[in-house]
């Protein structure tokens, strides 16, 4: 190495990228009262459509009160009813025996197609969420650019996350931060058209985890957006 910062470009990969399309639907339907403390469970609901992948388990969560979080299986929303549409046909979901609040397709469809409409409608203990969108095309790379400092970057790390201000442990080390940009094609949208579409580009390095809670918090190698909202 030479002292400056190796840039590593891939051009015209003609790779697809592992796209998070279609829907992330979080319903909270809270009562909020001043006046005492709120006892009613809101439903969430979590699912990502993936174009050329097979349909996704649906979560249905509910929430609670932050003095009683619960575990996830106490956290689930068991017994809801679940039902996709996809570009026409209806497909029902079914609640997992071996995980409560995980909604899996009753019968296989093949692959999520691009650029078909789709509705979601989710039920549980009276509460109903729906969503509707349009599944986006996938993503073709044109370009991958990866670079690598020569040297580490020397650190202190501090788990600021421990709730005891007096003793907040910290330790010295380094890190060689390893910057990676993608770059692909994007259609203009026009005004109306529907812009929800979601990327989730990930990183899969072939390395252990830090042993440092803050590092493995701050320096996570995935990276969710709205399509719209990446720079371009």
């Amino acid at each position: 190495m030479d002292g400056k910062d190796e840039r590593h470009v891939l051009r015209k990969t003609g790779k697809r990228l592992l796209v998070v399309v279609g829907l992330v639907l979080v319903l909270m339907l809270v009562r909020c009262d001043l006046t005492g403390p709120v006892d009613r469970q809101s439903l969430v609901v979590e699912a990502f459509l993936k174009t050329d992948r097979p349909l996704p388990t649906i979560t249905l969560r509910q929430t609670r009160s932050l003095n009683d979080p619960g575990d996830r299986r106490a956290n689930a929303a068991q017994g809801g009813t679940v039902e996709l549409v996809l570009d026409g046909q209806l497909v029902s979901y079914e609640e997992s025996d071996q995980r409560p609040g995980r909604y899996v397709p009753v019968s296989e469809v093949g692959d999520v197609p691009d650029r078909v409409p789709w509705r979601l409608a989710a039920r549980w203990r009276g509460e109903e969420a729906r969503a509707r969108g349009t599944t986006p095309p996938p993503i073709e790379l044109s370009e991958v650019c990866v670079e690598v400092p020569p040297e580490p970057v020397q650190t202190i790390r501090v788990d600021s996350l421990r709730r005891d201000s007096l003793d907040i442990p910290a330790e010295q080390g380094y890190l060689y931060p390893v910057d990676v940009s993608l770059h692909w094609p994007a259609d203009q949208l026009v005004a109306g058209e529907d812009t929800m579409h979601w990327v989730r580009p990930q990183l899969n390095p072939d390395t252990t985890e830090s042993a440092s809670r803050v590092v493995n918090f701050f320096l996570q190698p995935v990276d969710v957006r709205r399509e719209d909202q990446f720079r371009r």
